[in-house]
Parts: C-alpha cells; sequence; structure tokens
C-alpha cells in the first residue's frame, strides 16, 4: 500500500498492509485546499442530473428527452472532475502537467491533444471509481462494438460516468462527448448546458449529448 503525506509526491512512502479496512488515494492537503472551492459545482451538476434521471428511467427505449442546466459552471465542474482524477493516477500530472495546473490555479487552457474526458449518463446502481498506470479494462458498448481500452482514470456514479482516455483508448462511444475543452472556461464563468438524450435500453447507458449553446441561443 502507498500513502501519501502532506508533501505531495515528493514524500511518498510504503505503509503497512492491515487486514480490514479500506483506503483511497487522496491529494494532498495544499491541493485538496485549492481544488475544494469546485466541489460544490460538481455537486450542484449531480443534483439536477438525479432529478432528470429519475424521470428519465422509466421512458420506453427510443425516447428522445432534450433538458437544459441551467447558470452552471463548466469549467469549475471539469475542473473538480479532474482533480479527483489526479488523486486516482497519480502519474496524470507528470504526463499532462498543463492539465493539474488548470486545475490548481484555475487557468485556462486547450485540451491536451489526443486526450479526451468523456462524460455520458447511464441507468442501474452499478458505481466505482478507478485509475492508476497500466490499469486495463474490457468495454462493451450498447450498439455491440467495444475492446480492451487503458484509461487513464474512471468515475462512475450514477448518473454520471467520466472517463479520460487517450486516443489510443477512444473507441467509437456512441453516448458520450468530450467535455475537456471546458477547460478553456474559467472556474466562474456561467452558462446554460443543453443536454439531449435517447433512451437506449433498462440497466444500459443512455445517450447524452452535451453542448453549450451560443449566447442568445
Amino acid at each position: 500500500m502507498v500513502t501519501s503525506a502532506d508533501g505531495g509526491l515528493d514524500d511518498l512512502r510504503l505503509g503497512r498492509l492491515r487486514d480490514g479496512g479500506t483506503w483511497v488515494r487522496e491529494l494532498c492537503r495544499s491541493c485538496n485546499s485549492a481544488t475544494g472551492r469546485y466541489d460544490e459545482e460538481l455537486a450542484r451538476w449531480w443534483k439536477a442530473l438525479v432529478l432528470q434521471w429519475d424521470l428519465l428511467r422509466a421512458q420506453p427505449i427510443g425516447t428522445e428527452a432534450p433538458f437544459r442546466l441551467e447558470d452552471v459552471r463548466p469549467g469549475a465542474f471539469v475542473r473538480s472532475v479532474l482533480a479527483g482524477m489526479h488523486a486516482l493516477n497519480r502519474t496524470l500530472r507528470s504526463l499532462w502537467p498543463e492539465l493539474a495546473h488548470a486545475v490548481v490555479t484555475g487557468g485556462t487552457t486547450e485540451a491536451p491533444s489526443g486526450l479526451f474526458l468523456l462524460l455520458s449518463l447511464y441507468t442501474g446502481d452499478k458505481r466505482y471509481v478507478l485509475g492508476g498506470p497500466g490499469v486495463t479494462k474490457e468495454v462493451r458498448l450498447p450498439n455491440g462494438t467495444g475492446g480492451i481500452i487503458q484509461p487513464e482514470a474512471e468515475i462512475a456514479w450514477p448518473p454520471m460516468h467520466l472517463v479520460l482516455v487517450s486516443e489510443s483508448s477512444r473507441l467509437p462511444w456512441p453516448d458520450s462527448m468530450d467535455v475537456l475543452p471546458w477547460l478553456q472556461d474559467a472556474p466562474d464563468d456561467t452558462r446554460d448546458v443543453a443536454v439531449r438524450t435517447v433512451i437506449l435500453g433498462e440497466g444500459h447507458l443512455f445517450m447524452a449529448e452535451f453542448g453549450i449553446p451560443a449566447e442568445g441561443a
């Protein structure tokens, strides 16, 4: 087991394995304090989508159900997600330092080439987090396609599924949208976000297209 003190990556040390209990990688105290300001926005998205999810999950297959998240902060949302993913996978900081910088400082940046943060919605109660160097998993998509991917980090908590993948692991996900470009929004920028969903089947991912309407749309 690896534990981390407040010194961050420079103060990693081996810990003694003990029976029982659970453990999880967390950010160091300074980074956790710097990114905690985004958590309220992440909770706001989850609450809004849970309310929609409860309405949509009982709809027949093929139902189209557009809705809108009003006056949300996509820049704060994506930074909160990435902060958690940096805790899951300690190599992200060295692979894409511009991501860590944008998350901690709140500065804007373009998404790194060949890296995607895919957001989708799903039904069911399955929930998990995954991340770390060398992690692989088999994915089966609702359209029957699939394959083996190496996610940099993954968070599944109903009704949101978020996975950070590189180009080599970007399967033809029919039900997700890359939201990493939302790093070009400052954390306090507010917009309306339009969501279009199509119910694919009970217990399956349902298609979600997230988009930010143009001004005045």
